[in-house]
């Protein structure tokens, strides 16, 4: 009943994450005040004995307790969180055995919204050199407890850790040099990032045919990829060695499989390659700077058997796309280009939504390659033959939107060529 008074106080009247209009931020304002100045301090006092007394015998009321203290850790005074006694409960809570994932996750999430933020604000307000390297080393120790909370945490609590991470990353770029130990915090990231950008294989055939499941799951990732993408791409520009890398050996290590069971394995491993795409400038995407080259000419050059899944088959089309200035500098990969986009990894792919797609990209491909495309002129028609017959034997009185759709394409495709 504490937890959830304090909660709906939380929802109904102090917290700006929801829509206020000036009045109520002036009412919340004047209720922070007078919490602070009459029993915060005693609220937080219940949090501290309520998790130490029940931590065992009652795991589900701690978890409340530290989920609701969440709420209020950034507007009291954080000397009251970050303190020898409060601290040392919370790593206890995540370093001892036997607890349940749940609290010990509750208490990861309560010191990163805590401490570890108090950290990087801190840093971002020193001056001297040596005040500064203080505040990385300390950054440097919270740090294992923030990759905790991101594997271990629903993405709703980890939200704070990944803007966390945001300003951790942009701190960097203000370092002349980055060390081994943040190289390798560097590396955490992106395995931070893998891991939360890869789909539940529990929806594999909901997004692979698209019902009302899948079409949910693909919205809610789409928007979760938004930001850890961000961060991708700030990475990649802090430390791009070590991103390209990265991305090699994921590559490398989903391709690898030869059954179909790492799908989502794929599918997370090309993303990341195509939201790479976006930090790179068009010089390096010509050149093919640092690894690029390799990344390019081996995903032009590898079949896998999941290609037929939907997801994998349409971010391998779009990160073809995101790498055609690489293409047109390096005109030896074209014949790979068309092989993919003709065959059944594009246009006769058996699932609708990727032949559609590919057709369209294909037209884009075409437009931009224009006079290379000369010599492959006939590989192209043969490949297409089947395609134009059907649209052009196409009962235009019936409902047939898609198939319409990808013949449209095609014509115009011939008409470009």
């Amino acid at each position: 009943m504490f937890s959830r008074l304090l909660n709906a106080l939380d929802y109904e009247l102090i917290s700006l994450d929801y829509p206020r209009t000036p009045e109520e931020v002036a009412v919340a304002g004047r209720v922070k005040d007078a919490m602070k100045q009459q029993c915060v301090p005693q609220i937080v006092r219940a949090w501290y004995d309520i998790v130490s007394m029940y931590r065992n015998s009652d795991p589900g009321t701690c978890t409340t307790v530290l989920d609701c203290m969440g709420r209020y850790v950034s507007w009291i005074d954080i000397g009251l969180i970050v303190n020898d006694v409060f601290i040392l409960l919370l790593f206890e809570l995540i370093l001892v055995d036997g607890l349940s994932e749940q609290l010990r996750a509750a208490a990861a999430g309560s010191l990163n919204t805590g401490y570890v933020l108090e950290v990087l604000e801190c840093s971002k307000r020193v001056n001297s050199e040596d005040a500064k390297v203080v505040s990385m080393e300390l950054l440097d120790e919270v740090l294992p407890t923030v990759f905790y909370v991101m594997q271990n945490c629903e993405m709703d609590t980890a939200f704070s850790i990944l803007q966390f991470l945001s300003g951790y990353v942009a701190m960097m770029k203000t370092l002349y040099h980055l060390q081994e130990k943040q190289m390798l915090h560097i590396s955490q990231i992106l395995e931070v990032i893998r891991a939360q950008i890869c789909y539940d294989p529990m929806y594999r055939n909901n997004l692979d045919t698209l019902d009302k499941i899948g079409m949910q799951e693909e919205d809610i990732m789409v928007e979760l990829r938004n930001d850890l993408f961000l961060l991708l791409r700030n990475v990649g520009l802090v430390a791009p060695e070590v991103t390209q890398i990265f991305i090699r050996n994921s590559l490398t290590s989903a391709f690898a499989s030869s059954s179909d069971r790492n799908v989502e394995e794929v599918e997370a491993a090309l993303s990341l390659l195509y939201a790479l795409g976006e930090s790179i400038s068009d010089e390096a995407m010509r050149t093919g700077n640092g690894l690029l080259s390799e990344l390019v000419t081996n995903l032009l050059s590898t079949r896998f058997p999941c290609h037929s899944n939907r997801l994998v088959a349409l971010v391998y089309l779009e990160t073809i796309i995101r790498y055609m200035k690489f293409v047109q500098e390096n005109t030896q990969h074209i014949p790979l280009v068309l092989a993919t986009f003709l065959d059944e990894r594009g246009i006769h792919h058996p699932n609708i939504y990727v032949s559609r797609r590919a057709s369209y990209l294909f037209m884009r491909i075409v437009k931009l390659l224009k006079s290379k495309l000369v010599p492959f002129i006939e590989t192209i028609l043969q490949s297409l033959q089947d395609v134009v017959d059907r649209f052009t034997s196409m009962n235009f009185t019936s409902k047939e939107p898609a198939g319409y759709e990808d013949g449209a394409h095609i014509f115009e495709l011939f008409i470009s060529s």
